[in-house]
This record gives structure tokens, sequence and C-alpha cells, in this order.
């Protein structure tokens, strides 16, 4: 349980932030103080058409003693399965949980009152009917229909319904437009107005009340099918919402441990209900997110995270679905980076359809299901290795050396701008090459397919990149090479080399790749992209640039793969335990506090204090470090 003091809540009421989210893409995201200061916060965020649409803005209460309206403070701030606030005036106590049902366009407020005095409390909802990433500039129309204990809002510009309902309130109309600062917005201050369509009223009495709000919002048949399935006037029946959501996170956690066979951890539940909020269905497929409250799907992320989500907690039929749904839409051995809603498949990537082999042998690791890799996998996983190695579409095509060359001026691995295009031979796409021969080479004599002699590639990469990545001046590897020179530049991709399951460098050389990686790209909260000691460093993201991202910024997820090649290196001993303990994970813990709350950020800037930037959810910082801890640090000690 994460818990903020009156004093934490004060200090962190703009900075610290909580998201839900519902498996539909939609999201409940945030600060502690349920004050939203940025553009895409809000209690109730509906995905309709792979869009994300920003319904329910937030909810304010207000108390009414002796005729005269008062607003309750926050008096502290607990994360557990969901959020819980706890307000106070005078002798009134209010405890506000927040859920989102699993599979449902709803979000759920429950208030507990312990009142000494009897007084009112009005519950006031504000709704707005825009892209969550974009900012109203004028006045939406609504229309309402009220009844009792229920408002329908209909939104003139989306053909879409707001619900809101309450199980003992009453409602009243009182329409007007309120203005909500987004002061912690990216690089500006913004303004916007949001609708308020009326309020929900109690009378208080003395002792424990019990009052609850539902609000649905989705396309307007969707809208009313949900909300009638999920209302009631019964208070009870909402705690099976809180119940079931609980329930369900600790059904995974426990499958967790079990698996496992590890002990219960402080860190670890944290992590692994984070991981949950990245599955998602679109369209009867199950996807990953790559992060929120963006929401955005990455083919190459989401083979990456496989392991983090689905593999280390046990969700095996969810990883089959995902390898599967990969497979079914590679072309010419490419896996898609980006599937759109038209149908047009963006494959623009040197390293996924390798990240996709690498999640083959993980998944196969993990559950030994043979027959599953060989009738639905193994003859694209044969393509890719085909393409890659007579040519494929982006300039993919092996030399003569054997490694694999990219001849293509856009940008083709995941440092995606235009200030790191990396054309040539790539440091971890060889690396990731390699894998790939040697776990098909795996494959094909488990399964009897040895027509190809993978093993024989394999052994040829491993001596061409031994001899040809190495740079004996720094001790460390190039990021990328060419005919005609070398990039020296000093980059978290060799961290991903040593981090891999079949190693390619050799031993004496890991510990300097090591050593070089520790002492120029290591922070408390990941890897910086580039050396501080680079004169192009720079450590933040500039407005709009997104060349500053890999230009010393830090990215999370890769301290999973330092993690497992430091334990790799020092032989996964206890001393090398206790210090990834010590020096990693328990810095990883301080952080489920900062920012995003029980989750980690995408990236974070390349100098002290690492401010947060970026998504306040990074599935693949989640993914990536929940791996590690358990692979190389909990399994073993």
């Amino acid at each position: 349980m994460l818990v903020f003091s009156k004093k934490e809540c004060e200090e962190k009421a703009r900075s610290a932030e909580w998201i839900l989210t519902n498996s539909l893409g939609g999201y409940a995201n945030t600060t502690i103080s349920c004050n939203n200061v940025k553009k895409h916060q809000g209690l109730l965020i509906t995905e309709i058409n792979n869009k994300k649409y920003l319904f329910l803005s937030q909810i304010n209460e207000e108390l009414i003693i002796d005729n005269k309206l008062v607003k309750p403070e926050i008096e502290s701030f607990l994360l557990n399965i969901y959020p819980t606030i706890n307000l106070k005036h005078e002798g009134i106590e209010i405890i506000k949980s927040i859920v989102m049902p699993h599979l449902h366009n709803t979000v759920i407020i429950s208030y507990k009152i312990y009142s000494n005095k009897e007084c009112k409390i009005r519950i006031k909802p504000y709704v707005n009917s825009r892209e969550s990433d974009k900012i109203s500039n004028e006045l939406n129309d609504y229309k309402q229909i009220a009844n009792r204990n229920t408002v329908v809002i209909k939104p003139i510009n989306i053909k879409s319904a707001i619900i809101i309902g309450s199980d003992k309130a009453e409602y009243k109309e009182d329409s007007a437009f309120d203005a909500i600062e987004y002061s912690e917005e990216d690089y500006y201050n913004v303004k916007e107005l949001v609708y308020n369509p009326g309020y929900f009223e109690y009378n208080i009495r003395k002792g424990l009340n019990k009052i609850n709000i539902i609000c649905t919002a989705d396309s307007e048949k969707k809208a009313y099918e949900t909300f009638n399935n999920l209302y009631s006037t019964n208070e009870r029946y909402y705690e099976n919402f809180f119940i079931h959501e609980a329930d369900r996170i600790k059904s995974i956690i426990r499958g967790t441990y079990e698996y496992n066979n590890i002990k219960a951890d402080y860190l670890l539940p944290y992590l692994i209900q984070s991981s949950n909020s990245f599955l998602k269905i679109d369209h009867g497929n199950l996807k990953i997110a790559s992060n929120y409250p963006e929401g955005r799907e990455n083919g190459r992320e989401a083979l990456i995270a496989l392991s983090g989500l689905c593999l280390v907690t046990s969700r095996f039929e969810d990883a089959q679905k995902i390898l599967k749904y990969y497979s079914d839409n590679m072309v010419n051995g490419l896996v898609p980076i980006n599937i759109k809603k038209n149908g047009l498949i963006e494959n623009n990537s040197a390293d996924a359809s390798l990240w996709f082999i690498y999640s083959v042998y993980k998944y196969y690791q993990y559950t030994n299901n043979l027959n599953f890799i060989k009738e639905q996998l193994w003859e694209k996983m044969r393509d890719v290795i085909h393409y890659y190695y007579y040519g494929t579409d982006h300039g993919i095509k092996v030399d003569l050396d054997g490694l694999l060359n990219v001849n293509n001026i856009e940008p083709m691995t995941w440092m995606d701008s235009n200030s790191t295009i990396r054309k040539g031979k790539a440091v971890e796409v060889n690396a990731l090459w390699y894998n790939a021969l040697r776990i098909m080479d795996f494959f094909s004599l488990k399964i009897g397919d040895t027509t190809l002699k993978y093993y024989r590639l394999a052994e040829q990469v491993k001596e061409s990149f031994n001899k040809k990545f190495w740079n004996r001046h720094e001790k460390c590897l190039y990021d990328v090479i060419t005919d005609k020179n070398n990039d020296i530049s000093v980059r978290p991709n060799q961290i991903i080399v040593l981090g891999l399951p079949f190693r390619i460098l050799e031993r004496n050389r890991e510990y300097h790749v090591l050593k070089k990686v520790t002492e120029e790209l290591l922070t408390p909260v990941g890897l910086r992209t580039l050396s501080y000691k680079d004169h192009r460093f720079i450590g933040k993201i500039e407005k709009e640039n997104k060349k500053t991202y890999y230009n010393g910024v830090v990215w999370g997820y890769l301290l999973g793969f330092y993690v497992t090649a430091y334990m790799r290196l020092h032989e996964n001993t206890m001393k090398a335990i206790v210090e990834m303990e010590e020096k990693i994970m328990k810095i990883v813990k301080n952080n489920l506090k900062n920012n995003g709350i029980g989750t980690l950020s995408e990236m974070y800037e390349g100098k002290n204090p690492y401010n947060a930037i970026g998504n306040v959810s990074s599935c693949l910082s989640i993914a990536e470090i929940t791996r590690a801890y358990v692979e190389d640090v909990l399994r073993k000690s």
C-alpha cells in the first residue's frame, strides 16, 4: 500500500498522479488531489474507433453546512488496488474510492462519509467531449435528460452519451461552464472550459453514510447498454466492483508467486498490477498498449515487453494470442510496428522481427510448448531469416560478413528520430540477429527441420561481430559500423547485447562494456541514451524536438537489461543480488511514489534530479524491470 500524508499530498498535489485502465484502451488518470493539471487527465477517457475521448473530466465535492458552501480538504491518499482519497472538514470525514470495472467504459466513485452533524453534500461532475490529446478552444454544446437519480448528457460534436447516476443522491440540473487550467502541461499553461450539467445532492445523517456515483461514456448505444447493466440503487451492489477488481489483481499476483516459486515481496505486486494495465482487447484481438495516457501500440515494444507482462505472470494463453497476432500480420519477414485503422501496415523496423523470435524463445523457456511454436509460428520464423538473409523491404539485408546491414535514410531501430538514423550495422540489431540464428538452430533440432544451417551462419556473425564492433580505445562497442566509419557514441544499445540469451561477445570484453555503461550511462532511474561526456549530451527533452529523446534522456526499460547483464557477469552470487537490491530495486521502490504512483515512467531527465518526462506509465519500463527482477533477482535469492 502506497500512502501519502497530508503534507505529502500538499507537496505533490500537482505532480503525483495515478492511473487505472479497463483493458479496452480507456483509462482514469488524475492527480492525488483529483484536480487535472494536464490535458489528457480525467476520470473517464474512453477509446472509440481507435481514438481516446475525454468524457468525465473530474468530480468535485462540496458540503453545505448551516447554509454555507465549504470544500473539504485532502487529508491523505493511498493506492492499493485502487486509489482512495481521504477528505476532511471539521468533524466530517469523506473517504472517496475509485475503480474502473474491467472491460467496461465506466468509472465508479464510492463515498463513505463519517459525520458528527447533519449536513448536505453536493457532488458535481464536469464533462467534456474531445480527444484526450487535444484542447477544446470553443464551447461544446450538450443536451441533457435528467431524472431523479440519473442524467444522460449527449455531446453535440460526437455521437456518444455520458450517463451518470447515483444510488441515493438526487440529481439537480444547473448547467454551467467552468474553466480548468492545465498548469503542468508540457511547455505551456492552457485553460479550457468544461461543462458542469448539475450536481448530485444527498442529506448526510450523523454517523456513517454511503453514496455511490457511476459514470459510463461510450458511443450512444453502448453507453445505454453498459449503464443499464451496471447501474443499481442498492449501495451494497457497488462494493462488488471493488471486490472483483481486487480479487482479479490478487489472483494474477498469486499466480506469479506460485509459478516462479518466489517469496512474497513488497515491490512485485505493484509491478504486476501495473503490467496488467497494458493488456487490451481491440476488435477481438489481444494487444499491448505501449504506454498511458497516450495508449499507442508498437509491435517492437509489445514483443520486448511480452516476457514481463505475460510470461513472468504465467499468462501463457495471452502470450500465445499476442505472438499469433504478430505472426499472422507479418509481411516479407517483417513484423508490423503498427496496423492502422484502414488496414495499412507499418513495418519500418529492422529489429522488431528479431524481437519476435526472441519472444518465441522466451515463451518456450516458460512453457516447453513446442507444438504451438511448430504449428503456429515456425513458418513465419523461417520467413524472417529467409527475408533478412536475401534482403527485404527498407534496405534490410545480410552483408557478406554475415552481419545485418540496414541501408535506409530513415530510423529503423528503437531510437526513432532523425538524429539517430543509425544507417548501417547497428550493434544491438546484430546481437539480436545472432540470437535469432541461435534460437532457430535450437528449434530446428527439436522440430526436426534441419534443412537450413543456422548455426554455421551464427558462428560467422559472432566472428565478424567481435572483430568489427570492438572499440579498443574506449573498451566498449561501437554503436553502428559502416564501410566508411564507425559510430563511437557511447549509448546503451550495447547493454542489450549483454542481456540477450545467447552471448555473442567475448567474456573479458563483456566486463569492459558493463564498466563503461555503469560509469557513463547508469542513473538511479535507468540508462542515459548518450554518455554525459559526449558534446551532444542534452539530458532533457526540448519542446517538440524528438531528436532530444536520445541525446542523454534516460529510458527506464533499459534498466532491465542492465540487471540481467550485471547478474550474469557476477554469476548470480548472493553479493550481486544484494547489490542489485540496494542499488537498483530500492530506487525503483522509491520511484513508485513519484510522478506515476504505483507505476514507472517512460523517460527521465539525464541529470539530477532526474525528473520524469514522457508518458506517466510505460509498458517497457514496467515489463523489463518486472522480468529482470523476477528472473535475475527473486528467483536467485
